[in-house]
């Protein structure tokens, strides 16, 4: 299927620190829901109970409603997508110049994530910031 794609990315301490905490979470909920099984899944389907006990993981289009829903309830007048958020942190990740890691990480090539991802900026400290970098 178009766009699943099974990587391995390796987890800072941080992160790793608090998905542990969100599995506490998330056990503490499933019981209160009355969810006893849902596999060893981080993301099961929440729409739909009987799918998430029987361990059914959640889909593209979860994780997209979930958002559209949020941003109406909070009265967003534009909507944001997830490719929204994806564009954004990757090109202020791109622009930080460690080009091979992030484009690794996004599984884009150098020259795509170059193409993509990296815009001029228009803040003037990061514009200071990059002219003093290059005379070193």
């Amino acid at each position: 299927m178009r766009g699943e794609t099974h990587r391995t990315l390796p987890l800072t301490q941080e992160t790793y620190d608090f998905l542990r905490q969100y599995k506490k979470a998330q056990k503490l909920y499933m019981t209160l829901a009355g969810i006893s099984s849902w596999g060893d899944l981080l993301f099961p389907v929440m729409t739909d109970y009987k799918k998430a006990s029987e361990g059914i993981p959640i889909t593209q289009t979860s994780p997209r409603l979930l958002l559209h829903d949020l941003c109406k309830e909070l009265g967003f007048e534009k909507r944001i997508t997830l490719y929204t958020c994806r564009h954004t942190v990757a090109s202020k990740w791109a622009n930080s110049g460690k080009l091979p890691l992030v484009a690794d990480r996004l599984g884009n090539s150098v020259g795509q994530l170059q193409r993509t991802y990296i815009h001029a900026s228009q803040d003037p400290a990061e514009i200071q910031k990059f002219l003093a970098s290059q005379d070193s």
